[in-house]
Formats: C-alpha cells, structure tokens, sequence
C-alpha cells in the first residue's frame, strides 16, 4: 500500500534526521578525540614497558582499549551511512539538503 506523507510530516522528519546525524557526528568527534589520547597512552606504555617499568598485561589492555576505541568510531561512521540509505530509499525525489 502507498504511503502517502505530506509536507508537515515531512519537515519533521527531515529536522529529526538532521538532529540524529548531528548527534552521530558529535559522536565520532567525541569517539576521535579519546582514540587520540589512548594512543598517546600506549606510545608511554610502550616506552615505560621497554623500561620494565609496567607490565605487558597493562599495555595489552590499553591497546585493546584503544582499539575498542577505534571500533566505536568506524560503527558510529557505519550507522551514519545506514541512516542515510534508509533515508534516500524512502526520500528518494524530495527535495532537501541531504539529497540535492
């Protein structure tokens, strides 16, 4: 059956997309900036572990962490481009930013 959705509707869910990638993207900013900084924390661990000064259990466990970091990043990436294709297969001709 054709869903029919007029121009009020439309405009609403148009403004609730745009909120949500916003949202996502503050996200990955966010995601980036603590990739980052648990990077500058294993370069230490690894000079502090070459040292003898902490354990490989220690920096086995901040690199895992930095690459659980990095995993969030690409899923919040991976959920932005979801959002997107959902968002052209039901809004392929209508006329908006996202799709011009």
């Amino acid at each position: 059956f054709p869903v029919t959705i007029n121009q009020g509707n439309l405009k609403i869910y148009h403004q609730q997309f745009k909120k949500m990638i916003s949202l996502l993207e503050a996200g990955i900013e966010s995601q980036t900036a603590q990739t980052r900084s648990l990077k500058n924390v294993i370069t230490l661990m690894n000079i502090k572990y070459r040292q003898a000064r902490v354990s490989l259990t220690d920096l086995l466990q901040n690199q895992d962490a930095h690459y659980q970091a990095e995993l969030r990043t690409i899923d919040a990436r991976l959920e932005i481009l979801n959002y997107l294709l959902d968002y052209f297969k039901l809004f392929p001709e209508t006329s908006c930013a996202f799709n011009r």
